[in-house]
């Protein structure tokens, strides 16, 4: 017979998702209020054409990379052994091309997403 284990969030865990959702209000709540107000959708979506190579980075492995992969993958390795280790090759080969094959085509077209491309390109798909 096994003995169930019973995972409570504590106090403690309280107290720092708190503190985490406190800093993420501050910091937004301080930018909205002081920051420099943003006039045109390109501002917006693209902070003006002109940051930097490290935020731009730190923002697509932000949007790539999620906390359930992070939690899930030691796991899933675990548990079904390191086949899993072909598919993080594949999209790592998949991100690499994608970077130096489409995104150049996005910039040159100053569009935003692949929803664009159609207006971008002037051609008609259906």
């Amino acid at each position: 017979m096994t003995e169930e284990t019973v995972v409570i969030f504590g106090w403690e865990d309280w107290l720092v998702y708190g503190f985490a959702l406190l800093g993420s209000l501050l910091i937004g709540v301080y930018y909205g209020c002081t920051g420099k107000k943003q006039s045109t959708t390109d501002e917006v979506l693209l902070g003006g054409r002109n940051m930097s190579v490290f935020p731009v980075s730190l923002s697509v492995c932000a949007t790539l990379i999620s906390t359930v992969s992070i939690i899930g993958f030691p796991a899933e390795i675990y548990n079904q052994g390191t086949m899993l280790w072909y598919i993080l090759i594949g999209t790592a080969i998949g991100y690499i091309a994608t970077a130096h094959v489409y995104y150049p085509i996005y910039y040159d077209l100053k569009i935003t997403s692949i929803f664009e491309v159609r207006k971008g390109l002037d051609i008609n798909v259906l």
